[in-house]
């Protein structure tokens, strides 16, 4: 609708505008033709001062300067030829009409200045009578050419014609097709307006334009494939030297179009091993996007990736190392601990050999309290005393370790008869030999 509703103002546009030149041209050759005639007056007085006749009249001195003036004679022609195809456009495309039609359209039918400036229809008759009047008293006669001002007159009527026809037949469905294709076939075509500084017509040029170079790939989505539709959206959004890398990202993905027609362009797709940092990311969030990731998750991980605090990803894993030294040099710490414990113990257990005395038989329900109240008499001699978790397998029948300080009270607490609950229990030095004394 609103490419109909400019074509239709163009057309008015230049209905108006040609409606004006061709009013200055009709004065400028009533003029030229004055002035034609004062000089061929003045030519024939010149005459008649010199062979001076009775039945000479201006019409016969005209005919005489006619003939004897061959190029004249053509220029005439050209003349009346002109001031005739005048007659037939003033006829065909009247200026009322024209004037009426630009002001129903809404249109502001400015006309260009002969001396490079722009004027306004709204400024009344007066500026336009007074710059065809200068544009008249600055015409030469050896300006004047009626050849060249009617081969203008030719190309502006048929200027003019094809913008009528176009002006009847933009509602039709035909012509609107064939205009589109056209445009779809040259792509690389300026539009030519007569305004040059129209900074908002030449915008609205350059997003048609584009918006018919990317079309085609739109035409591919008709089968309600989602992907590709997304990614016909994002080829339009991507300037031109990242369309390839977009086509290499969804390349896998549109794998059912990859024989489908594609836009029409004269670029050259870009080698896509050579990436910037934009295209980079722009391909990193593409992925994301095709693979249906939320973009909530996607932060989260880029955040704790590249973040420099405290829980980001470079911190964590200093925190990690600083804890895994730890460990090892707490493991290495337990370790030599528990080797000197080891060893500690051995050379403990092998100095109390001489001092222990095995008891056994003891009752089943005996504690440590009963063999120490049976070696009472050694109470103050005992170091330690340790139940064994070895019983009897018939009589169920426990045995103990008691440790003494010497070796001398160990041997006399052997010589001892003790009872524990009425039973008799039996001891033992745990090393018989003499040398340990």
């Amino acid at each position: 609708m609103y490419s109909r509703a400019r074509v239709r103002t163009s057309s008015s546009a230049n209905q108006s505008l040609l409606g004006m030149q061709l009013a200055t041209i009709s004065d400028t050759l009533a003029k030229a033709s004055q002035r034609r005639d004062a000089d061929m007056q003045h030519k024939v007085s010149k005459g008649l001062s010199v062979a001076p006749t009775p039945d000479l009249t201006v019409g016969s001195a005209s005919e005489a300067s006619g003939t004897s003036d061959l190029g004249h004679g053509d220029s005439d022609v050209e003349l009346e030829e002109l001031q005739k195809r005048i007659g037939e456009v003033a006829t065909r495309f009247p200026l009322s009409t024209m004037y009426s039609t630009a002001t129903e359209m809404g249109f502001d039918t400015a006309s260009v200045s002969l001396r490079g400036g722009e004027g306004n229809y709204e400024d009344g008759q007066g500026h336009l009578l007074a710059e065809r009047r200068r544009m008249i008293q600055a015409l030469d006669d050896d300006d004047f050419d009626p050849g060249k001002m009617l081969a203008e007159l030719d190309g502006r009527t048929q200027f003019l014609r094809q913008a009528v026809v176009a002006d009847d037949d933009d509602d039709d469905p035909r012509s609107m097709l064939a205009a589109l294709e056209r445009r779809t076939q040259l792509p690389s075509q300026k539009i030519i307006h007569d305004n040059g500084d129209d900074d908002l017509r030449s915008m609205l040029a350059e997003f048609e334009r584009e918006s018919l170079r990317v079309q085609p790939n739109l035409e591919d989505t008709a089968s309600d494939d989602l992907e590709a539709l997304r990614s016909g959206i994002a080829a339009i959004d991507l300037p031109s030297h990242q369309q390839g890398i977009h086509h290499s990202i969804c390349s896998d993905r549109q794998a059912p179009h990859s024989q489908a027609k594609r836009p029409y362009n004269h670029e050259e797709t870009p080698d896509t091993s050579v990436l910037d940092e934009d295209a980079t990311l722009y391909k990193i969030a593409s992925i994301l996007a095709n693979t249906g990731h939320e973009w909530e998750k996607v932060q989260g991980l880029t955040t704790y990736l590249f973040s420099t605090v405290l829980d980001g990803h470079e911190a964590q894993q200093q925190k990690e190392e600083f804890m895994r030294q730890a460990r090892e040099e707490l493991e290495t710490i337990i370790h030599k601990a528990v080797e000197e414990e080891k060893i500690y113990y051995e050379g403990e257990e092998k100095s109390r050999l001489p001092r222990r005395l095995v008891v056994s038989n003891i009752a089943a329900g005996a504690v440590k309290e009963d063999l120490i109240e049976s070696f009472s008499q050694h109470r103050w001699e005992i170091q330690e005393v340790r139940l064994l978790k070895q019983r009897d397998p018939i009589k169920r029948t426990q045995m103990a370790h008691i440790d003494f300080w010497k070796r001398k009270a160990a041997v006399e607490a052997s010589f001892k008869i003790a009872d524990i609950f009425g039973l008799c229990v039996n001891t033992r030095l745990a090393v018989e030999k003499a040398d340990y004394c």
